[in-house]
């Protein structure tokens, strides 16, 4: 008996207050070094630059006109603080609305003060660019001066045979609860009523920014087909701790893809997008398809979002600080999540 309980205390963080503690400085406003989803392409464009929060940052987003680049830069003119949402897109520069200021989507630098020689512009009038990808219908940005990772496409997505939906829903949830979510598998049976005899977990590494494994759940099938067994293995990568990608099989036939991308877009508010790739139907029943996708996509986004709005409606996930061993791999990813935190100053 005290060896089990030696085993749950070093599982935990730290025993007491101080495991609160130790969870609680994650649940703030500081964010991996990673991708985020920022805005669908369809909403990036060069007639009117886009407001967006995200990681903690108040950015424009706005699309070139030359070129059709999306750029991701901070908001305010350092001028006198206007907002450049509010500006124009002059070619592939973003002018500001007080006094015509002009920023390079690329770098950030000021290029043009109207009333100025060039030669006088300040090196300090410059706004930050992040870097940017434009892939699977969205516009990302890394957190961060340079990528230390690629952002990984939604293969299945581009594929013939494949139906592609989307769904954001804003949850008041810092993204650490979503991220960490997918570490439990012990919920699916009372949350999701995923009745399974038994499961597995089996973990894969892919490097320093990526965490993986697979959950196996091992079910009876009802009726006269009780002798045989069905095995539903969902596959999650995290991606530079900001995403989640995920696969779905049924005894080893692959019938989903997905990612999971919660965005914080101010203090405990999250927009947590779930981008899914579902499998065609065979041939013969391809006319069903228009309405196979949607339904399960629908099934995915119920099991991803709506099945926990009454759970965390009122949760204070501080808490988290009594660990079993079942846990195990929640705490894991903790340490995961804490290795990519940007760090301050």
């Amino acid at each position: 008996m005290a060896n089990a309980v030696r085993r749950l205390q070093l599982l935990s963080d730290a025993p007491g207050e101080s495991s609160r503690r130790g969870t609680n400085d994650l649940y703030v406003e500081q964010y991996p070094a990673s991708w985020f989803l920022i805005a669908p392409s369809s909403r990036v464009t060069a007639k009117k630059p886009l407001a967006v929060d995200a990681f903690g940052e108040r950015l424009v987003v706005w699309r070139g006109s030359e070129t059709g680049t999306p750029y991701v830069q901070s908001r305010f003119c350092p001028h006198m603080g206007a907002s450049l949402a509010h500006g124009r897109v002059v070619g592939e520069r973003i002018s500001c609305p007080f006094h015509r200021w002009e920023y390079a989507g690329s770098s950030g630098t000021c290029t043009k003060i109207p009333y100025m020689d060039d030669a006088r512009i300040p090196r300090r009038a410059r706004i930050r660019s992040f870097p940017v990808v434009e892939q699977d219908g969205f516009v990302w940005a890394f957190n961060g001066a340079e990528p230390t990772h690629e952002l990984p496409r939604l293969s299945e997505g581009a594929k013939h045979g494949w139906g592609v939906r989307t769904k954001t829903q804003r949850f008041n949830a810092h993204p650490l609860l979503i991220l960490e979510n997918g570490c439990d598998a012990q919920h699916f049976k009372y949350v999701h009523k995923v009745d399974y005899e038994k499961y597995d977990v089996v973990r894969h590494d892919h490097g320093n920014h990526a965490f993986g494994f697979d959950v196996l759940q091992t079910m009876r099938l009802p009726g006269p087909l009780a002798k045989r067994k069905l095995v539903i293995t969902t596959s999650l990568d995290y991606v530079g701790a900001s995403l989640i990608y995920g696969k779905l099989a049924f005894n080893d036939h692959h019938w989903a893809s997905f990612i999971a991308a919660p965005t914080p877009v101010a203090p405990n508010v999250t927009d947590f997008t779930l981008i899914v790739a579902v499998k065609s139907l065979p041939w013969w029943l391809s006319f069903l398809n228009p309405i196979f996708y949607p339904l399960v996509a629908r099934q995915l986004f119920t099991g991803a979002t709506d099945d926990y709005f009454p759970i965390w409606r009122d949760m204070d996930p501080t808490h988290r600080g009594v660990l079993v061993e079942e846990d195990r791999l929640q705490q894991r990813f903790r340490k995961y999540y804490r290795e990519h935190l940007v760090e301050e100053g």
